[in-house]
């Protein structure tokens, strides 16, 4: 199929195999049962993060076009998102992050 060595495969494919299983066993580990809680809190933000990810190439693509259309579009993205934080939606993102900061600090940690 390709002409690849397989040693330049192996360098590239095992290490990242090896952290993305070493991720998802860690947070299993550390969640254990809770993880379908995280998981529905957790989904919402990697879509919201997919969506800017895609606003980011957009804009980035739009300044490599020279379009002056970028300030228009960067007000929207900061109305949106200054919209976002003033209706209380990250609500569920502080409830994550005051279960799982106990958890990665030592037990004497205090909020």
């Amino acid at each position: 199929m390709t002409n690849i060595r397989f040693r330049t495969f192996a360098l590239y494919a095992y290490p990242e195999a090896f952290l993305y299983t070493g991720t998802f066993i860690s947070l299993g580990k550390v969640l254990g049962p809770q993880w379908e809680h995280f998981y529905g809190v957790i989904k919402k933000y990697f879509i919201i993060a997919g969506i800017v990810i895609a606003v980011a190439i957009v804009l980035y693509l739009l300044y490599k076009s020279n379009v002056s259309a970028i300030g228009v579009i960067l007000v929207v993205v900061m109305i949106s998102l200054i919209q976002d934080f003033l209706a209380n939606e990250f609500k569920q993102f502080d409830e994550v992050v005051g279960i799982l900061v106990p958890l990665f600090f030592a037990p004497n940690w205090t909020p």
